[in-house]
């Protein structure tokens, strides 16, 4: 194998492996949000870091599925 070959097949096989954990993500995502909470995403992200002594970090709410947003010059 020629090392353009093997740079080639590592390619596809890093893409199919990150298609495939997607996947596999997303599945538990959408299985696991069916599940009843008494806690908002709002309400258990302050609560975390409520506990470990974070404050002054605010909270944002973001749109989007599996999304999150954190700027460390903003805190």
């Amino acid at each position: 194998m020629t090392a353009d070959a093997i740079l080639y097949f590592a390619i596809i096989a890093i893409s199919l492996i990150s298609v495939v954990l997607s996947g596999t993500v997303n599945s538990t995502y959408d299985k696991k949000s069916k599940i009843a909470t008494s806690l908002s995403g709002y309400d258990a992200a302050r609560l975390i870091l409520d506990k470990n002594g974070l404050y002054n970090v605010q909270i944002e709410v973001t749109g989007g599925m599996l999304s999150d947003h954190y700027d460390p010059s903003a805190n």
